[in-house]
C-alpha cells in the first residue's frame, strides 16, 4: 500500500501543500535563488534522502503537472486568507504535520516533520556555489528558521 492511498483527496492535498509551501516561500525569500533550480536541486536531496517515506511520496508527487497547478491555485487561496505568506506557509506546514500525527501516529509524523525541515534547508542550499564563502543567504537564512518555527523544530 502506498502512502498516498492512506489518505483521502483532500487530506492528500494538504500533505502535498506542506513541502510546496515551505519551498515557495524559501525561494521567494531571496530573489537571486532560481525557483526552478532551487526546487529541483530540493526535490534530488529529499528523493534521496526518504526513499520510501513519506514526505518522498509527496514530493514525487509534483511531477504531475496539473496537480502542481492545482497546489499553487490551493497556496494562493490560502495566502489571500492569511496576513501575510508568512502565515500561510505556517498554516500549510503545521496542518501537514497535525494530519499525519492524527492518521500515522506521533513516529510517522515526527519523521515527517524533520525530513520536510531537511527539504527547506536542502532547497535554500540549491543553486550556491558559495559566493563570498555564503551557501545560503541571510534571507534564506532567516526564511528557513521561520519554517523550522513554524515546524517546532528550533
Amino acid at each position: 500500500m502506498s502512502w498516498r492511498d492512506r489518505f483521502t483527496e483532500t487530506e492528500w492535498n494538504t500533505l502535498r501543500l506542506s513541502p510546496f509551501a515551505a519551498w515557495v516561500f524559501i525561494a521567494e525569500s531571496d530573489r537571486n535563488t532560481s525557483i526552478n533550480e532551487s526546487f529541483t536541486q530540493g526535490f534530488q536531496a529529499e528523493r534521496l534522502a526518504s526513499k520510501g517515506e513519506l514526505l518522498g511520496e509527496v514530493v514525487e508527487s509534483y511531477q504531475d503537472e496539473p496537480g502542481m497547478f492545482a497546489l499553487s491555485e490551493q497556496l494562493g487561496l490560502l495566502v489571500r486568507s492569511c496576513q501575510n505568506r508568512e502565515q500561510a506557509m505556517a498554516i500549510a506546514v503545521a496542518n501537514g504535520v497535525a494530519l499525519t500525527r492524527e492518521k500515522l501516529g506521533d513516529t510517522e509524523a515526527d519523521l515527517f516533520r524533520d525530513q520536510l525541515g531537511e527539504f527547506t534547508r536542502a532547497i535554500a542550499e540549491a543553486d550556491r556555489d558559495g559566493v563570498f564563502g555564503l551557501r545560503v543567504s541571510e534571507a534564506e537564512a532567516s526564511a528557513i528558521q521561520k519554517v523550522l518555527a513554524a515546524l517546532k523544530l528550533n
